[in-house]
């Protein structure tokens, strides 16, 4: 639970612990009145405790008005570790379905305060594969709708997701651009999601990053990359096949799954991208 002085609108903000049983809150108090800044505590603690709960109906609900959603986006933002982040460490598969649909996109390169690591990357660690492509279909998702909305700026939301990515604006790649931020983000050591997946061993979150164009010739701050280090197994291995680009899942099953889940469409009786993710993929 939280303790008294982590929840104080004039304490410093807490450090990450990875033990407590609901993520730590963070708050900006010099921005808002002492009547919003208590409303903001309300509202991280509800989401902390949803969230650690893996409570999909509590968030919804939580996140169902746009004014609580800019609440609780700009304390994740100010957090060293942040529901968002908790949430992917502690495999809240249900909260964090949610949390990718309901949460706006700029969120999901935020970095935790130790480490420098994005949700994506604690994703990677953990081996959940099926995240990189819910947040990966989210995008396209968004992209596709504002792009159809141009006329009623959809334009200036798409320049707008760009901006915080860094990227271009241009609005027929900009799904493309920002992924690749996403995807081939690095914490503070140069390790990007598909580096550490390949790290620890979890061969089908690596086929997943490789399938959704991840780079692995990027290097970290010691000189690995993701190839560099598959090269160093076994001849045969299955992660070797799969860096070398023969594995048959990596050319055959997701990308195949990727297509099919980008074509289904909400709007003509077909799975949403979202719930598509969500369903069982085949062992690699």
């Amino acid at each position: 639970m939280f303790k008294p002085h982590e929840c104080s609108v004039n304490s410093e903000k807490p450090s990450m612990i990875h033990h407590d049983p609901v993520p730590p809150v963070s708050f900006r108090a010099s921005v808002r009145t002492g009547r919003e800044v208590l409303q903001q505590q309300e509202l991280i603690r509800s989401l902390a405790q949803h969230v650690s709960h893996d409570n999909a109906e509590g968030i919804k609900e939580l996140l169902c008005d746009d004014t609580n959603t800019s609440a609780i986006v700009e304390a994740i933002g100010e957090s060293p570790f942040s529901s968002l982040h908790y949430a992917v460490a502690r495999n809240k598969t249900a909260a964090l379905t949610v949390l990718i649909d309901k949460l706006p996109l700029t969120v999901w390169n935020l970095k935790t305060l130790e480490s420098g690591q994005t949700p994506l990357m604690l994703a990677a660690e953990q081996g959940n594969h099926e995240m990189a492509l819910q947040l990966f279909l989210r995008l396209h998702t968004y992209v596709s709708e504002r792009k159809r909305d141009l006329h009623h700026n959809g334009d200036t939301q798409l320049r707008a997701l760009a901006k915080v990515y860094g990227c271009r604006g241009d609005e027929t790649s900009v799904d493309q651009s920002v992924w690749q931020r996403i995807v081939n983000a690095r914490d503070r050591e140069g390790n990007t999601p598909l580096l550490l997946a390949v790290k620890n061993g979890h061969l089908a979150c690596c086929n997943m990053f490789l399938a959704l164009t991840a780079d692995p010739e990027i290097r970290n701050q010691r000189g690995e990359s993701a190839r560099s280090l598959v090269l160093q197994q076994p001849v045969g291995s299955e992660m070797r096949l799969l860096l070398d680009g023969t594995g048959p899942a990596h050319e055959q099953v997701y990308p195949v799954r990727i297509r099919r889940a980008v074509q289904e469409s909400p709007h003509h009786g077909g799975l949403t991208p979202i719930r598509f993710a969500r369903t069982p993929f085949p062992r690699v």
